[in-house]
């Protein structure tokens, strides 16, 4: 009876707690862009966001645990509805949040407005003027990342970058700082970090 009681309790653990991977964020992204575009909406973007190696766990609403497989990753949506209002949606390895309005409109806008920019320019790699002399040992570990997906009217394309390679934090200067954080992307980004700050305590899971 004890061992039943014990295997009882392991599976009713186990029903408790979910763990999620990437390809599941990507999943979902996937469904969700797939909605978008069957209303006519053709023109937005996904930014993910991940640090390799960081794990994160939250207790959901019914009680249960879920918790990344690996890396935790957030999707965010940006998009416009047909009656002009700007919108963001977060995904993460625990499932979806409820759209939200964004308070500006600016994110989006500036996405319309800097399409060229965004798809010729890219953030280039941390680059030294002397390499031979920048041992990697010395270098801090910067495992942050953006990975963008814009869609716009049917075309689409993609930019990603380090978070490291807009820094000047190698023990010799990095000669392509100031050309990378004046790129559309990352001014997105900025943007984005803006919105995320003003309507993160709205922020509700679906489920």
């Amino acid at each position: 009876m004890k061992k039943i009681l014990l295997l009882s309790a392991f599976a009713l653990s186990l029903s408790l707690t979910a763990q999620n991977d990437e390809a599941y964020v990507d999943a979902l992204t996937a469904d969700f862009t797939t909605k978008l575009e069957s209303r006519g909406i053709d023109t937005y973007f996904v930014a993910q966001r991940y640090c390799l190696g960081t794990i994160e766990m939250f207790t959901l609403d019914n009680g249960s645990i879920c918790s990344s497989r690996g890396t935790y990753y957030e999707n965010y949506i940006v998009w416009r509805e047909d009656d002009g209002a700007s919108m963001i949606k977060k995904i993460d390895n625990c499932g979806m949040f409820f759209s939200l309005p964004l308070p500006n409109p600016e994110l989006y806008t500036t996405f319309q407005s800097k399409t060229s920019e965004l798809q010729s320019e890219s953030v280039q790699p941390y680059a030294v003027a002397n390499p031979e002399n920048n041992p990697t040992a010395s270098t801090e570990v910067h495992p942050c990342r953006r990975e963008y997906t814009f869609e716009v009217s049917g075309t689409s394309f993609s930019k990603s970058y380090r978070l490291f390679d807009l820094t000047n934090d190698s023990n010799q200067r990095n000669l392509n700082f100031e050309a990378n954080n004046a790129t559309a992307v990352v001014a997105i980004d900025a943007m984005l970090d803006n919105a995320i700050s003003s309507i993160s305590s709205q922020m509700k899971r679906q489920f």
